[in-house]
């Protein structure tokens, strides 16, 4: 339970300073933040078995 109100104070603190120093700094961590995300969730998906596709396209015409 330390570790995790440690993790939050400095992540608050962290996030606090972004919306203050702003553009383009704010994009650049939340895109960061994002993806790590985006890859843990894949990471835990393929563990467990799930198929997973990274890239979602519409059906097609002629997929018929």
């Amino acid at each position: 339970m330390t570790q995790r109100v440690l993790t939050a104070s400095v992540g608050f603190a962290i996030t606090i300073i972004l919306i203050w120093v702003g553009l383009p700094w704010l994009t650049i961590a939340t895109t960061s933040i994002a993806l790590l995300g985006l890859t843990e969730f894949y990471r835990i998906a393929t563990l467990i078995g799930a198929k997973t596709c990274l890239l979602y396209t519409s059906p097609s015409p002629r997929d018929g």
